[in-house]
């Protein structure tokens, strides 16, 4: 079965219009892989202490607070530093 002409020519401008959104270099938020390797492994490192603060000491939120925002911050700055490099 042939595809009508029309339809081949709207496929082609929407593959284009993907590839441009996908592959734009512009875009204010660029992750590199290290970048993700380093907030994945920030997360999993606070989940870890979060608990094992929870389990010894299950009263006290505000230190889980504490360093929950504290790890954010670090992963931030971190991925900063990285990416001006």
């Amino acid at each position: 079965m042939a595809v009508p002409m029309e339809a081949n020519k709207f496929q082609k401008q929407g593959a284009k219009k993907l590839r441009s959104i996908l592959f734009d270099t512009t875009t204010a938020l660029t992750l590199t892989p290290i970048q993700v390797l380093v907030f994945s492994l920030s997360f999993m490192i606070m989940v870890f202490m979060l608990h094992a603060i929870s389990r010894m000491f299950p009263f006290i939120s505000f230190i889980q607070i504490f360093i929950s925002v504290l790890v954010v911050m670090i992963s931030i700055g971190v991925s900063i530093v990285i990416n001006k490099k």
